[in-house]
C-alpha cells in the first residue's frame, strides 16, 4: 500500500518540482562551503620566493669584499688608516651600499597530517655577493597558519665571507610570519619577528586598495627593542661575536637595541600578502631615551645595521596571482550557490503553482 502510494504521489509533478527544489538547495548550500573548507588548509608542495628593491643599507662591516678589517670604501680616509677600534672612529667600519634581499621558501608535510612544514632561506646580498643568509624552519598549523605549540621550530644564521655562524636551540614560536589565515579579519595578530625573536602585535589599521584589490592594512612601530642574547630562544652567537659585543658595550658604545617598523598588505577573502614593507634598525644605544631618540635614523657613528626592505614588482605580481585566483574560486563557488538556491526558489513555486492547480481541478 505505502510502495503503491508512493509511486503516485512521484508521478505528481507538483512533487517532483518540490524534491527537486529541496535537493537543490542541499546543494547550493552544502557543496560550496564544504569546497571552501577544503581550500583553507595551506597547502603542502608550495614554492614561493620573494625579492626585494634595491635599497641604500647602512651595515656595520658589510663583509662585500672579504676582509675583518677596514671595509674598502673607508680605507683612503685619513682618521681609518691603520688599528682597529677604539684606535680609529666606529664609522670607518660602518658602510653605506645597495643590498636587497631573496627569500626562497617551501611548504611540506609534517608528522602531523594537520600540520604544514615551511622551510625557508633567507640571503641578504650587496650587489651580487651574499653577505648573511639565514636558514628558518618553522611547523604550522595548517588551518590557522600560527606556529604548532611545540619546541620544533629552529633558525640559523651564516655569513659567507667570514666563515662564522650562529644558531638558536630548537623552541616553541609564537605569532603569524609567511602567511596569513584564511580568511583574515579586521584585528591584531602577533607576529613572530626574527631579528627580536619574539611575536610582536601587528594592528589593523584600515582597508584600502593595494596593487588593484581591495586589502587590509596592518602596521607596528617598535623603537626601543633590546637584544637580549640571554633569552630563552636567542639566537646563540659565536664566541667572537660575543666578545665583540661585550667589549663594545665596555668602550661605552652602549648596548645593541632594535627598531622595527613593519606594514603588510592582505587580501582578506584569501589571507594572501600581497605587500610587504619593513624598516628595520639595529643600533647602539646607552639607554630607552636615547633608543627612542636613534630608532629610525640611521648614522655610522652608532647604526649596526639599517635598512627597508619593500617587496619588487615579481614578488608583488606572484602574490597578487595567488590571490586572484583563490578569488576566482571563491566568486565561482558563490556563482553555483547562487544558481542553485535561486532554482530551487523557482522549483517551489511551480510545484506550489502546480499543487493549486491540481486541487482546484479535484
Amino acid at each position: 500500500m505505502s510502495q503503491s502510494l508512493f509511486r503516485h504521489l512521484w508521478r505528481r509533478r507538483s512533487i517532483q518540482l518540490l524534491l527537486v527544489a529541496a535537493l537543490l538547495f542541499v546543494i547550493g548550500s552544502a557543496v560550496p562551503p564544504a569546497l571552501i573548507s577544503l581550500m583553507r588548509p595551506l597547502a603542502v608542495g608550495q614554492s614561493l620566493t620573494f625579492t626585494t628593491l634595491p635599497n641604500d643599507t647602512v651595515s656595520l662591516m658589510a663583509p662585500v669584499d672579504g676582509s675583518q678589517g677596514i671595509p674598502q670604501p673607508n680605507r683612503d680616509r685619513p682618521e681609518c688608516a691603520g688599528g682597529g677600534m677604539p684606535e680609529v672612529p666606529y664609522s670607518c667600519f660602518v658602510v653605506t651600499l645597495p643590498s636587497h634581499q631573496t627569500t626562497a621558501l617551501t611548504t611540506s608535510e609534517a608528522a602531523d597530517d594537520s600540520e604544514v612544514t615551511v622551510d625557508a632561506v633567507m640571503q641578504v646580498l650587496f650587489g651580487e655577493t651574499v653577505a648573511t643568509e639565514m636558514h628558518d624552519i618553522v611547523v604550522l598549523d595548517a588551518r590557522s597558519t600560527y606556529p604548532v605549540s611545540d619546541p620544533v621550530s629552529q633558525m640559523s644564521i651564516s655569513v659567507p665571507n667570514l666563515a662564522s655562524g650562529m644558531a638558536t636551540d630548537y623552541f616553541v614560536r609564537e605569532g603569524l610570519q609567511y602567511f596569513f589565515p584564511f580568511p583574515s579579519s579586521r584585528q591584531s595578530y602577533p607576529w613572530f619577528d626574527m631579528t627580536a625573536q619574539e611575536a610582536l602585535l601587528l594592528d589593523y589599521v584600515r582597508e584600502t586598495e593595494r596593487h588593484g584589490m581591495e586589502t587590509y592594512e596592518f602596521h607596528h612601530r617598535f623603537p626601543d627593542l633590546a637584544m637580549d642574547r640571554n633569552s630563552a630562544h636567542a639566537i646563540t652567537f659565536s664566541a667572537d661575536v660575543n666578545a665583540t659585543l661585550d667589549e663594545m658595550a665596555a668602550a661605552d658604545f652602549g648596548i645593541p637595541r632594535y627598531a622595527v617598523d613593519r606594514r603588510v598588505w592582505v587580501e582578506p577573502e584569501s589571507g594572501t600578502i600581497v605587500d610587504s614593507r619593513t624598516e628595520i634598525h639595529l643600533f647602539f644605544a646607552d639607554d630607552s631615551a636615547e633608543s627612542t631618540t636613534r630608532a629610525f635614523t640611521p648614522s655610522p657613528d652608532y647604526t649596526i645595521y639599517h635598512t627597508v626592505a619593500e617587496w619588487d614588482a615579481a614578488t608583488i605580481g606572484q602574490q597578487t596571482e595567488e590571490a586572484a585566483a583563490v578569488l576566482s574560486t571563491l566568486r565561482a563557488l558563490q556563482v553555483f550557490a547562487v544558481v542553485l538556491k535561486t532554482a530551487a526558489l523557482i522549483a517551489v513555486l511551480a510545484g506550489v503553482v502546480l499543487l493549486l492547480r491540481e486541487r482546484r481541478g479535484r
